[in-house]
């Protein structure tokens, strides 16, 4: 266990220590959405490597840039007082990168084409992230809380876009990447969370920094010692029941 992951497991055992000490539990239920900005680290300029790729006779890229995408579902609070509770959420996600690529093409028709455009990739997952929420000493009794976690994710589907223009036709090509993403996964989460009331009801703007979720089961690039890790900042807005 890294030091990373044993100093999440200590924080979250002494808060829950602390919120089981108390006598009163209440459990309530929620839905949450929100969208999410993800980038792929690692040297993505040498990740097209691999059979799929054979179409291709060269093929540089950089996914350096990071992506948006959509997160949405429910989730369950057990609170232990007004300040420390335990939320168990299912969602459904998606991360991804993109970025430019560059490189050589042969297409039927035309022979051998030099060819350049956006290429991006998206990866869907089910996640089911559990999280301790805590007080931050802003002030007593503060709407602020913070959130640390780890989320297990289920991929789903995966897939890798080329866009391009050849000879003034749109080239458009789409590349399944479900066999080269590994389908049980983890990451940590780390965020703040607001609670705000409307007409009595709670709402939860929250934001979180997702990390350490390393999507591909094989190395994609020509160093068998590079990693892939996927980050992303989520915004959610959440509504309990």
């Amino acid at each position: 266990m890294t030091r990373t992951r044993f100093f999440i497991v200590l924080l979250a055992v002494v808060v829950l220590a602390h919120g089981t000490a108390r006598t009163q539990v209440d459990v309530d239920f929620g839905f949450l959405a929100g969208g999410n900005l993800s980038t792929l680290t690692g040297d993505t300029g040498q990740i097209f490597t691999g059979s799929e790729f054979d179409g291709f006779e060269t093929l540089t890229a950089d996914l350096g840039t990071a992506k948006m995408g959509m997160t949405m579902g429910g989730f369950m609070v057990v609170s232990f007082d007004r300040d420390v509770s335990l939320r168990l959420e299912a969602i459904f996600t998606e991360l991804g990168a993109k970025g430019t690529f560059t490189g050589v093409i042969d297409i039927d028709g035309l022979g051998l084409n030099d060819i350049e455009g956006d290429v991006s990739i998206k990866t869907t997952y089910v996640e089911f992230p559990l999280l301790v929420a805590f007080p931050l000493p802003v002030a007593d009794r503060s709407p602020l809380h913070g959130l640390l976690g780890m989320s297990i994710c289920i991929a789903t589907d995966s897939e890798m876009r080329f866009d391009s223009v050849i000879s003034g036709y749109l080239y458009s090509d789409p590349l399944a990447l479900n066999h080269r993403v590994r389908s049980l996964n983890y990451h940590g989460i780390a965020g703040i969370e607001y609670t705000a009331y409307l007409n009595e009801t709670p709402f939860l703007l929250g934001l979180r920094h997702e990390f350490g979720l390393r999507p591909f089961d094989e190395n994609l690039g020509g160093d068998p010692d590079q990693e892939y890790k996927h980050r992303s900042w989520v915004a959610t807005l959440g509504i309990l029941f």
